[in-house]
């Protein structure tokens, strides 16, 4: 992880050397191992470097080649390192050094603007093409490594976080409102992967390239998943080794690290067998170190329970954070609040606390298990899939299962299927008539339930934003099962979620790793038959199979429950809570001008004695200390 950023002034003004410098120091936390800027006139490109893998400890950016027609920087790390040195070697293009930079750069010169299709990894990055005055950027399939920009009048500016752009005093600070809403109402951030709390400043989309010349944008997709024709293999022992070598690929190279190796692990089933293929691969001397939210009193938590069986089988060297340990973080909290770009999710306090503690051992890289669910199985999507195509008797058998299964949530056979058979038979036309006659209704009602001031969301028109999400997140009835999968995988809801571990982690100077969203462990489990994805209504059917050497059984066949994330969020919420009710009691006129004054009035007085209701409190907490932290036009 680093941070870049760059500035382009297409009416030739020249950029000040002092202003590239200050859009870097504001993001330093990203990459508090070294700093430096290009600057060529009107054009400028800057980068704050972590050594995140050994490579990267003989990097230099801003990088340029041979003639100097070409700067790049780069945000990213390049896993297929030994495929494309061939590639390029064979396209007379030899590397000068063995940096990732060095590669993207030389893909550029081989390539042009197709080169992150021959790229595999984490990566945001912009090249300076001096030969025809353009500037190419791109960003990873996923959206592991951010990338804002800004363009007006001539200027384009852009950097890995808002407050790199905010550093430039051409850029306007105007306040995206509509995104309050988003933030208020958990269910709209999924609305696109382009909006920012900023209406002057936009996100690139993830497998997206960004090309700038003549003061004109071309933005262009460059993949997507997609359906893959099916992987038929002769036996369920086949397919498992097949799903290994893959898993093992995608662990592999994301444990190459300037620091010793690292991995959250939690009780469940995705970051343990992260953590046991890790294991596996590295030496006995060198073992993996993990982090690891765990419950003080084990015996009524079979997370913790789960998270011990693991460390039980040895080869690790962990660290536990424990609820009552959330004051001693305080620090880490407060650096995070100061440096936030956006309100805090009260739902990230374990990731904070992982990588929080993963700086405090001097890790810089930390693996996760997410977001497995998405990857390996969408159960509810599976079994209205096989209703819409007649396919009753196994759709009744996975529900069936799938009843066992989540049994402590009270669900029934009958109950699942009468949900899914409405999401299946429904068509299009039935469902947009039946929006747009419930819409206004229903945006009063979410508008009364987020606590948001009625005028307000009439001016920023929610029953328009909440329609745009419902267009964009309708699953396509036409979609065959693997094309439901894809489908779900092109969801913002996973670009927002993998942003926010970006925001959290790189705080603290961590890149986040994310195996399960190796592009290649995607597109294999795209390939496999429903059959390996889900059995008997157990989902990641493959994973839990596989998994059987190096996962415990007990954590491989254990059923959905609830985890730590309340249990800290809690803590953290409790250890702040008189800080959150002087601020409740203080009834700021920002915070008012956005949500309903009677329901603010009263909040503190419903909430403070019901700690099942304290998140609403910190919630509201978040965004006014946020809003009260920036400065608007």
């Amino acid at each position: 992880m680093s941070g870049i950023a760059g500035i382009v002034h297409f009416d030739g003004k020249p950029v000040e050397p002092d202003l590239m410098r200050k859009m870097i120091a504001v993001m330093a936390h990203r990459g508090p191992d070294g700093s430096d800027c290009w600057v060529d006139g009107p054009v400028a490109l800057g980068q704050c470097l972590l050594h995140a893998t050994p490579e990267s400890r003989r990097e230099k950016q801003p990088l340029t080649n041979d003639d100097g027609s070409l700067v790049l920087v780069m945000d990213g790390r390049v896993d297929n390192r030994e495929e494309l040195a061939d590639r390029l070697a064979g396209k007379g293009l030899p590397l000068r050094d063995d940096s990732d930079a060095e590669r993207v750069l030389r893909a550029y010169e081989a390539w042009g603007d197709s080169c992150p299709g021959y790229l595999l990894g984490d990566f945001s990055l912009a090249i300076w093409d001096n030969r025809n005055q353009t500037l190419f950027c791109a960003r990873d399939h996923f959206g592991v490594k951010p990338f804002y920009y800004h363009y007006s009048n001539g200027l384009f500016a852009f950097a890995s976080e808002t407050k790199g752009l905010l550093a430039c005093p051409e850029i306007p600070r105007r306040l995206n409102e509509a995104r309050i809403a988003d933030y208020l109402v958990n269910s709209l951030e999924g609305v696109d992967k382009v909006c920012t709390f900023y209406e002057d400043i936009s996100r690139m989309p993830p497998a997206h390239t960004l090309t700038v010349a003549a003061g004109k944008i071309r933005l262009q997709g460059y993949w997507e998943p997609q359906p893959q024709p099916e992987l038929r293999l002769g036996s369920d022992a086949e397919y498992e080794a097949a799903f290994l070598e893959v898993f093992r690929s995608a662990v592999a190279c994301r444990l190459r690290s300037a620091t010793p190796p690292a991995a959250m692990l939690s009780g469940g089933l995705d970051s343990s067998s992260v953590v046991g293929l890790a294991r596996q691969r590295l030496p006995k001397e060198s073992p993996l170190l993990t982090f690891s939210a765990v419950a003080k009193n084990t015996i009524d938590c079979v997370e913790s329970q789960s998270i011990e069986a693991v460390l039980a089988l040895g080869g690790v060297m962990p660290t536990r954070v424990y609820p009552d340990e959330i004051e001693s973080f305080h620090e880490a909290f407060d650096v995070f609040e100061k440096r936030q770009d956006e309100p805090f999710d009260s739902w990230m306090v374990i990731p904070l606390l992982m990588y929080a503690a993963c700086r405090r051992q001097g890790c810089k890289t930390l693996l996760d298990g997410v977001p497995g669910d998405e990857v390996m199985s969408l159960p509810g999507q599976y079994i209205a899939g096989l209703l819409r195509r007649g396919r009753i008797f196994r759709a009744c058998s996975e529900a069936a299962g799938m009843a066992k299964v989540y049994a402590d949530y009270g669900y029934s056979a009958e109950r699942l299927l009468g949900g899914y058979l409405r999401s299946a038979l429904i068509p299009d036309w039935a469902r947009r008539l039946r929006r747009r006659r419930r819409g206004p209704r229903i945006a009063l009602q979410v508008a009364k339930e987020a606590m948001i001031n009625p005028e307000w969301a009439k001016r920023i028109d929610l029953p328009a934003r909440l329609e745009r999400l419902s267009v964009s997140t309708r699953t396509p009835i036409s979609a065959d099962l693997q094309g439901l999968h894809a489908y779900a995988l092109r969801s913002a809801y996973l670009t927002v979620g993998i942003e926010r571990y970006d925001r959290v982690a790189s705080t603290f100077g961590v890149e986040p790793r994310h195996p399960l969203l190796d592009k290649r462990f995607v597109e294999f489990s795209l390939s496999l038959p429903w059959s390996q994805k889900i059995r008997c209504g157990w989902p990641k059917s493959i994973l839990r199979r596989a998994s059987e050497a190096f996962v415990p059984q007990g954590i491989r066949w254990r059923t959905p429950g609830t985890n730590l994330a309340w249990l800290f969020s809690a803590a953290l919420i409790a250890s702040r809570y008189s800080q959150i009710s002087e601020f409740l009691t203080q009834q700021t006129p920002g915070l008012a001008r956005y949500m309903d004054r009677g329901v603010l009035r009263n909040v503190h007085a419903e909430d403070r004695h019901r700690s099942d209701k304290r998140d609403r409190a910190w919630h509201i907490f978040s965004l006014g200390q946020w809003l009260n932290n920036q400065t608007f036009d």
